[in-house]
């Protein structure tokens, strides 16, 4: 492959990143916010200024953002129930 050829196939690589990167962005700090807000509310719900089915409420909203079922994310919020009922 020449240099030239490989310049070209970088620099549409890159214009084509530039396009479509600020549609992942978007979703990914639309998950990192409540993936924030969900860990929050587990802390919250630990020292006891929240109760479960708030909690139940922000962990359904997270887990179902990540593309899982609502059995499957009622099944998760209620791990990390157990989990965080364990350490205090």
């Amino acid at each position: 492959m020449s240099f030239n050829v490989v310049f070209f196939l970088m620099g549409a690589i890159l214009v084509t990143l530039a396009i479509f990167s600020p549609f992942f962005r978007r979703k990914e700090l639309q998950s990192m916010k409540l993936e924030t807000r969900y860990f929050e509310a587990l802390k919250m719900f630990q020292v006891g200024a929240l109760d479960e089915a708030s909690l139940l409420k922000e962990g359904m909203t997270h887990f179902k953002n990540l593309g899982l079922s609502p059995v499957e994310a009622k099944q998760r919020v209620e791990k990390d129930l157990t989990l965080v009922n364990l350490s205090i």
